[in-house]
C-alpha cells in the first residue's frame, strides 16, 4: 500500500515536473519567436535604408554620366570643329604700319 502511494506520489511529482519543464520550454520558445520577430523588423528597416541609398547612388551615377557626356561632347566640338578655325587666326599681333 505504501509502495502504491509512493509510486502515485512520485508519478504525480514527475508529471508536475514534466509539465513545468514543458511550460518553461514553451516560454523560451515564445521568447525566441519574439526575438526573431524583432530581428526581422530591424533587418527590414536596414533593407529599406540600403534600398534608399542605392536609389540615391543610381541617381548620382546618372547625373555623373550625363555630365561626362556633355564634357566629352564639348571636347569633341573644341577639337574637331573649333581648333582648325582657331588655327587660321594669327595670334601674333603685327605692328601697325600707320605710326
Amino acid at each position: 500500500m505504501y509502495v502504491c502511494m509512493y509510486v502515485r506520489m512520485h508519478a504525480s511529482h514527475a508529471f508536475i515536473f514534466c509539465k513545468l519543464k514543458c511550460k518553461l520550454w514553451l516560454f523560451r520558445l515564445v521568447e525566441e519567436v519574439h526575438e526573431i520577430g524583432d530581428s526581422v523588423e530591424q533587418l527590414q528597416e536596414k533593407m529599406a535604408d540600403v534600398e534608399k541609398a542605392l536609389q540615391q547612388l543610381q541617381q548620382t551615377r546618372q547625373t555623373l554620366e550625363y555630365d561626362l557626356s556633355v564634357k566629352n561632347n564639348s571636347i569633341h566640338v573644341d577639337r574637331e570643329l573649333c581648333l582648325s578655325w582657331r588655327k587660321s587666326f594669327d595670334m601674333c599681333p603685327r605692328r601697325s604700319v600707320y605710326h
